[in-house]
């Protein structure tokens, strides 16, 4: 009988430690699986278009008739609350971004994040202001709706090797229209709808066998619209 006992019990004791054995094993897995996906911050956008630059055509009043030239100094956003946007809109899209508090940016990269670097080329824009005359003048808002597309480019950046590993290229179209937002901050909302694509892109570019991409072997698609 107490053989018995003594045998019961060591089995008990083999079957506990086996049990205890098999939770740590997945408790790594679930550790190697959460670590593998990277964490990214986003710098500010990079606009590679000056301010002068003609980007569509302004039009007015009711019946939106053709009121001029609409330049980039019309439309571009603040860089960093364009990143800030975008960051929120990639966290959105699945992409784990990090972050200081309320500050999206990321802007103080940590060791071994990612450094996500965003650029847009090239904008084509057209955009109506249906107000005119008094409603012009003592309106507090701007009311527009435009159309258009970016040219975006996107790079990934190890932090700390600081070596490119991915990178992509994307034509998105603008649907902006507010009678809210100012035309910099409804620009900076339309290039973070981007963020879906470039999510996936990330995702699909960040395997092994793309991680040392030269910095040169990217290719820019037309932007027929462009």
């Amino acid at each position: 009988m107490l053989l018995i006992v003594g045998l019961s019990a060591s089995a008990a004791a083999n079957a506990s430690a086996q049990s205890a054995g098999a939770e740590v094993g997945l408790d790594q897995s679930a550790a190697g699986e959460s670590a593998a996906e990277p964490t990214y911050s986003v710098a500010p956008l990079r606009f590679e278009i000056t301010s002068d630059i003609v980007v569509g055509r302004r039009k007015s009043g009711v019946f939106c008739l053709p009121a001029g030239d609409l330049r980039w100094s019309d439309a571009a956003p603040d860089p960093a609350r364009a990143a800030s946007m975008l960051a929120r809109a990639l966290h959105r899209s699945g992409v784990d971004i990090s972050v200081d508090g309320d500050d999206w940016l990321g802007d103080k990269q940590r060791q071994g994040e990612l450094r996500l670097i965003v650029a847009v080329k090239r904008v084509r824009l057209n955009a109506c202001f249906p107000q005119w005359g008094p409603a012009k003048l003592t309106s507090r808002t701007r009311k527009f709706n435009g159309e258009g597309v970016a040219e975006i480019s996107w790079r990934v950046y190890d932090g700390t090797s600081r070596k490119r590993i991915a990178a992509g290229h994307l034509c998105q179209n603008l649907r902006i229209s507010s009678d809210q937002l100012s035309m910099p901050d409804a620009m900076a909302e339309g290039l973070a709808g981007a963020a879906p694509e470039i999510a996936i892109s990330i995702k699909s570019e960040r395997q092994p066998e793309t991680k040392g991409v030269a910095e040169n072997d990217s290719t820019v698609p037309i932007c027929h619209e462009l």
